[in-house]
């Protein structure tokens, strides 16, 4: 706990002496596409995910940084299982994020995502005995910590870490 007490002190303390400014606005609109990279090797379909942000405040820190975005987050993976089985996951829902300009063209953002999942397990056992089908659905949340570095005013790459269809998600981003 007490690490985790300083680790924050130290992030608030680098948003106060930092003087860049928000890369992200209010008013401002992104679409991202991404793949996921940790997915694993047993795919049959790759972890793909879009999300749609819109840049609601601006100036929150007071210092001319710092925006808050409200948008959208869908994403798929395949899997192949042991068995001749195979999984679907799927994750739809909208999020909230904090964005943060600490250097130049660098948009850095933490956020929260409350949505629906679904999972679905189907298939021939390997032995062609026996045909599996199984679904489970429900409420999902996740946190995220990404970044996006703008490359010119409407293109960025980004990186996202957190739970999604993914652990680790990568793609572009355009502002729109």
């Amino acid at each position: 706990m007490k690490r985790f007490l300083l680790t924050v002190v130290a992030i608030l303390g680098l948003f106060t002496v930092s003087n860049a400014q928000s890369v992200f606005r209010g008013g401002d609109h992104s679409l991202n596409l991404g793949v996921g990279l940790n997915a694993g090797h047993r795919m049959y379909f790759p972890a793909i995910s879009g999300s749609y942000e819109m840049g609601l405040v601006d100036n929150v820190f007071g210092n001319g940084n710092g925006s808050i975005g409200f948008g959208a987050y869908a994403g798929v993976v395949g899997y192949n299982h042991d068995y001749g089985l195979r999984s679907t996951h799927f994750l739809v829902g909208p999020r909230l994020a904090l964005h943060y300009g600490f250097v130049g063209k660098l948009d850095t953002y933490f956020g929260i995502m409350l949505g629906y999942r679904n999972v679905s397990l189907n298939g021939t056992v390997s032995d062609g005995a026996k045909y599996v089908k199984a679904e489970d659905s429900g409420f999902a949340y996740n946190g995220f910590l990404g970044a996006r570095y703008f490359f010119n005013d409407r293109f960025a790459a980004f990186i996202e870490l957190g739970y999604g269809v993914t652990n680790l998600n990568a793609g572009i981003s355009i502002r729109l």
